[in-house]
Parts: structure tokens; sequence; C-alpha cells
């Protein structure tokens, strides 16, 4: 886009704010913030920046792929121990707590019944899109990332056993801003 899209006022706040206010309202225990390095981070709230839910972390490869980003997440879930994560964009802002909920919900009913999942995926009309839930197993595999390629690489190489599928009725929910084009409609909604 050319600017710094997750500062560009959104609602009762900026495009940022969106996708994390919905994963700090969200089933989800720990958030961390993958922001690049050199960032001021002007999309996050004073408020979320000092909230023990959120952990706000530089990463000094974050403009050269998303790859990074996730590795840097990833590295920081092992040092906590998660047993798992949740890879939400922060570009996307019309994603829903229910959504989230569902994929952390799915994951804990399957893993309850004894049955191994290493990912929980939500898609629309079967593309997978993030959100995405990983199991622990699969950080080995995220930290072999390189670039621009995304998690969800990982789903689409693998048997369908390995994880679920959650399709999901709502496209607006996998709605990313990556140009002014998608900025102004998004204004326009």
């Amino acid at each position: 886009m050319g600017k710094d899209k997750l500062s560009l006022p959104f609602k009762n706040g900026v495009l940022g704010n969106s996708a994390l206010e919905v994963a700090k309202k969200s089933k989800i225990d720990h958030i961390a913030a993958i922001t690049k390095e050199k960032e001021k981070q002007h999309w996050l709230k004073e408020q979320q920046i000092i909230d023990r839910k959120i952990s706000i972390l530089a990463c000094k490869d974050a403009d050269k792929g998303q790859a990074n980003s996730i590795k840097c997440g990833v590295k920081f879930a092992k040092a906590l121990k998660a047993k798992a994560v949740v890879i939400l964009l922060a570009d996307q802002p019309l994603i829903n707590e229910n959504l989230v909920n569902q994929l952390i919900d799915t994951y804990h009913d399957l893993m309850n019944t004894g049955k191994e999942v290493h990912y929980v995926a939500s898609s629309f009309k079967g593309v997978v899109q993030p959100p995405i839930l990983f199991k622990d197993t699969c950080f080995p595999e995220l930290l072999q990332l390189e670039g621009d390629k995304g998690a969800r690489s990982l789903i689409r190489m693998k048997d369908d056993d390995r994880g679920v599928i959650i399709e999901c009725d709502d496209w607006r929910c996998f709605y990313d801003v990556d140009t002014e084009e998608d900025y102004r409609w998004i204004m326009g909604i």
C-alpha cells in the first residue's frame, strides 16, 4: 500500500486494532503482536501496550516476508511452553471472535476425545485462510517457513487426516486490506 495501513482510521480506532481487539476478547490465552523492528506502534492503543495478555514483539526481519513474523511468534510461543498457536492477521479487520473461538473449541473438543489434531483451520469455499490454529507439533515446520510463504502452505502439503478444516460462510472474516481500493471498500461498509 505504500504506507502504514495498520494506522489508517477504521471504526472507532485504527485498522490494526480491530483484529487485535478480537483476539483479546477471544479464548486466546496470550497474544503476541508481531511488529516490524523499527515500526512505531501507532496502531496500538496505549492500554494494549501495557495489557498483560498482550506482548509486543519487534521482529527484525518482518519486512522480508510473513514467514519471519510467524517464526518470531512461534519462538515466543515455544518460550512460553504454549501447546498451540493461533495465527491471525492484523490486516483482516472483519475477523470475528466467534470464528477464533470455534477454532479453539474444536481443537479442545477433539483433543479431549483422544484424537490427535495438528491444526484446526478456517476456510471459505474450500480455500484455507487465516486464522489457523497449529498444535506445538507443527512448530518445527512453522520455523522452516521462508520468505512470504504463509503457514497455510503447511496444510496444503499435508493429508487431511492431520487436522480439521472449518468452513466459514462469511467471506468478510477473511477480507484483508492490501490496497487503497481494499481500504476504500472496507470504509464503505
